[in-house]
């Protein structure tokens, strides 16, 4: 039998929720699974979880539908269809592209995040480059 990794489940689905903008709520009403559960899953309190909940949450989050078992089990997930070939290297390759473009779109939403709720200052005649952003 092998050890439960289910801090790595909960960090997973916490991460994925918040680069989706996914509040529980959603999550629970996309998954079809109960809202006891996503939040046991969230705060990694272990219990025994059936197959069909892991790949419930999994698929509900844009996730292969074996993602989040593979993580509990300590193994690493599977590449989704639409980023695999039949070379490794480049099957890495494009995972990692992947990744970082789900970075940089997170990275995105947090600049925008930040900027309405500081403000962004007015252009000014010293930062031509600057635009304008619609408010």
């Amino acid at each position: 039998m092998t050890t439960q990794n289910w801090s790595a489940v909960a960090h997973t689905i916490t991460q994925r929720m918040e680069f989706l903008n996914l509040s529980q709520e959603e999550l629970v009403y996309r998954s079809g699974v109960s809202k006891n559960v996503i939040r046991e899953l969230r705060r990694a309190i272990i219990r025994r979880r059936g197959t069909r909940t892991l790949e419930a949450v999994s698929t509900a989050l844009g996730f292969h539908p074996t993602h989040l078992d593979a993580i509990a089990h300590n193994r690493q997930p599977p590449i989704p269809r639409e980023l695999a070939t039949l070379d490794p290297f480049a099957d890495n390759l494009r995972l990692l592209h992947n990744h970082l473009e789900q970075a940089a779109h997170y990275i995105t939403n947090l600049i925008n995040l930040l900027d309405n709720l500081i403000g962004r200052p007015e252009p000014t005649e010293h930062d031509p480059d600057r635009t304008e952003r619609p408010g």
